[in-house]
């Protein structure tokens, strides 16, 4: 509380207590799962698989598989500003000179286990989450646990997003931050 007054999750993921994981409906999202929950040590080498194909196939090949399963998504790929910041965006996440696996693979394993004790600990905090629609990565059926499990916490599901929520909602999410920082200072 003496250093952060307010916390804005973009499609984070809080943990179900005791660890409960969110089966979410995408299916690499549970492969990831899976391999992080029983081979946490597959997890950079996975990672470093699709960093590998994504430098194969090509970054804007690689986006429109990964983003295939949401109208939004492929749309934003079409938009001629966004698509060259989204390919360059990947070309540096996949390239040989930076360890992007590790970074990915290092986040995956920690948001696996259970941290609901952090987020018991945030209950005076005012946080906002906020969770793309078409995100195929996230379980929407978990939303009334997690209510349930974090009361304090407002959870709200921005239509006509997906993976790239940032992207897609900026002018939403933008004021909210500024919002957030003036109630700060």
């Amino acid at each position: 509380p003496e250093l952060v007054s307010e916390i804005i999750g973009v499609g984070a993921r809080p943990c179900l207590p005791g660890g409960g994981e969110l089966e979410a409906p995408g299916r690499w999202q549970r492969f990831f799962v899976s391999t992080a929950l029983r081979a946490p040590h597959l997890v950079k080498f996975a990672s470093r698989v699709v960093m590998a194909m994504s430098r194969q196939m090509g970054p804007e090949a690689m986006l429109r598989q990964l983003c295939k399963e949401s109208p939004s998504d492929l749309a934003l790929l079409e938009d001629p500003e966004m698509m060259p910041v989204l390919v360059s965006n990947l070309s540096l996440m996949s390239g040989k000179a930076t360890d992007a696996a590790g970074a990915f693979a290092a986040e995956f394993i920690a948001i696996q286990r259970d941290w609901s004790g952090q987020m018991a600990a945030l209950r005076e905090t005012p946080i906002s989450v906020f969770l793309a629609a078409e995100d195929h990565t996230f379980d929407f059926g978990a939303r009334p646990a997690l209510k349930a499990a974090y009361p304090w916490v407002s959870f709200e599901v921005m239509q006509g997003a997906g993976l790239a929520l940032m992207f897609q909602r900026f002018k939403d999410l933008i004021p909210e931050m500024a919002s957030a920082a003036r109630r700060a200072s």
